[in-house]
């Protein structure tokens, strides 16, 4: 079963994506997509919440579109899923 994540980005026009892979994602992967989306301009704090499989973007003032996050996801093996909403 493959471990599925949320991704939550507030306070600018919340979106919510399923983030998850065709094999269990690694601890290191959740680290290193958490770091990536940390590093994104306009990112002040993304944590990852074990205990809800969440991955939530405190504070993004510009608008983080799902290309974005999908070639970052990409480049650590994490398909992203449907994002609701859209």
């Amino acid at each position: 079963m493959p471990l599925r994540l949320s991704l939550m980005v507030k306070p600018s026009q919340p979106l919510h994506w399923a983030v998850f892979s065709v094999d269990p994602i690694s601890q290191g992967t959740i680290q290193a997509f958490v770091e990536t989306l940390d590093s994104l301009e306009g990112v002040s704090l993304a944590r990852y919440y074990p205990d809800t499989d969440m991955i939530y973007l405190a504070y993004c003032p510009k608008r983080i579109t799902r290309g974005e996050v999908e070639a970052l996801a990409c480049n650590l093996g994490v398909k992203l899923g449907e994002a609701y909403p859209d």
